[in-house]
């Protein structure tokens, strides 16, 4: 479940993004619902890392680690603001 900057309220419409860390770049992308829910089916065991995005920006990021395959895991995710630096 993705919770706003408060950790109050559910953020419907959230990108979520989960990865296998040790199969770097295979996304998969999910939209959170009404209640924040998201869900990822037939998940391998292993390391991962899940990223939500509201539309306004605020980010969260998880690394859960799934045991064995069918593992059922829950994430509670609460966005915070992200910022960009930049070297010169």
């Amino acid at each position: 479940t993705v919770f706003d900057d408060a950790g109050v309220n559910v953020v419907a419409g959230a990108e979520v993004t989960l990865e296998q860390l040790s199969a770097p770049g295979r996304l998969r992308r999910v939209t959170t619902d009404a209640s924040g829910a998201f869900s990822f089916g037939s998940v391998p065991a292993g390391d991962l890392r899940i990223t939500a995005i509201s539309a306004n920006g605020l980010v969260a990021m998880a690394t859960p680690v799934l045991q064995r395959e069918g593992e059922v895991v829950t994430v509670v995710m609460t966005l915070e603001g992200s910022g960009r630096l930049e070297g010169t």
